[in-house]
């Protein structure tokens, strides 16, 4: 005896007719519910119970019948389907792990089998009461497929899938190459794992937010900003619906060039004076005679735009060089050459 077709609800079971002996009909009984039906001899040797619990044990009893003579009972014990588990749902993830959990299936089961689709060495057996469970050891980033079923007996459930990912690593290397109004991020890729895609995002007023696919330049630019200005960049990676953490790094565009720079020259010393940029921003102002070591002053205080240069050589020529500062961002400096006046004999 067998069971040939079976669902959640029913069994159809199947047998062998004797090899010898005038039987006239089939008795075939479940005892669970007290079902007790003949089967005559013209019929398959088949039978469908309906109406019965999922994931559930039934022992099905066949006895031939020959008038008032009956043999000897076939009996086997069958497994009706469990009904799937349901509304698999992700309550943990990192970068090497996910832990899920789901609720449990109506009717009858006597535990859980679940397993990684396409990962070896996943697949384990886990009891009824209990509905969670973890995968640790994973690569950080990548999408992963939780199959489980409800299990009864030898009989499994259709199976329960999710799609889930693990936190993806983050970038490295963060890096800018500025202009006075853009700023050229680059990054490397994380140390390890997978990556679907880089966000790269400006936090100040002026924003804006790039998504940068894995599979292109790790480069994005960010246009029309303001000279001499900080600037901080928010890169964060993304696989699926998750996200790595946060790196944050300050860049800074370059400066304007100051104008208006007047050199005053005498004889033993020489005066500087200039005005701001023409737009932008500035922290500081650098003044130094070129090829002059040790000449260099920085001059924080950016409403007193002025520089001294005192014990000069008379009657040598000097090339004064100003430069805008923001950050570690420079202008590239204007140059303004004087020679100091000649000493009286």
């Amino acid at each position: 005896m067998r069971a040939d077709v079976r669902s959640v609800h029913s069994l159809t079971v199947t047998w062998d007719s004797p090899s010898s002996g005038g039987l006239t009909e089939y008795r075939v009984i479940v005892e669970e519910v007290e079902s007790n039906r003949t089967v005559p001899k013209s019929e398959l040797r088949s039978s469908t119970f309906t109406g019965l619990t999922a994931g559930t044990p039934y022992t099905v009893v066949v006895v031939t019948v020959s008038g008032e003579r009956r043999s000897s009972a076939i009996q086997r014990k069958f497994h009706t389907l469990p009904n799937v588990p349901k509304r698999m749902t992700l309550t943990d993830v990192s970068t090497g792990s996910l832990t899920v959990s789901w609720e449990a299936p109506e009717e009858q089961f006597t535990g859980y089998s679940i397993w990684l689709l396409d990962v070896a060495d996943t697949k384990r057996s886990i009891n009824a009461g209990t509905r969670t469970t973890s995968f640790s050891d994973l690569v950080a980033g990548k999408r992963y497929i939780v199959v489980l079923v409800a299990v009864s007996g030898d009989q499994k459930s259709a199976e329960l899938t999710g799609s889930f990912y693990t936190i993806p690593n983050i970038a490295t290397s963060l890096a800018s190459t500025a202009t006075s109004n853009s700023l050229t991020i680059t990054w490397d890729v994380p140390d390890s794992g997978l990556v679907e895609t880089y966000i790269v995002e400006l936090k100040n007023e002026s924003g804006g937010k790039k998504d940068v696919s894995a599979f292109s330049v790790k480069t994005t630019m960010f246009t029309g900003l303001d000279a001499g200005t900080q600037y901080t960049v928010v890169m964060v990676t993304a696989s699926g619906d998750q996200r790595g953490d946060k790196v944050e790094k300050i860049f800074y565009t370059k400066p304007h060039d100051v104008q208006n720079v007047t050199v005053k020259a005498y004889v033993d010393f020489l005066t500087v004076a200039w005005g701001p940029p023409k737009s932008g921003l500035v922290e500081k102002y650098t003044v130094k005679l070129k090829y002059v070591i040790g000449s260099r002053k920085v001059i924080t205080d950016l409403t007193n735009r002025t520089a001294k240069f005192e014990s000069l050589k008379s009657g040598k020529r000097y090339t004064v060089l100003v430069i805008a500062v923001s950050g570690f961002q420079k202008s590239i400096g204007v140059n303004e050459t004087k020679r100091t006046s000649e000493s009286l004999p």
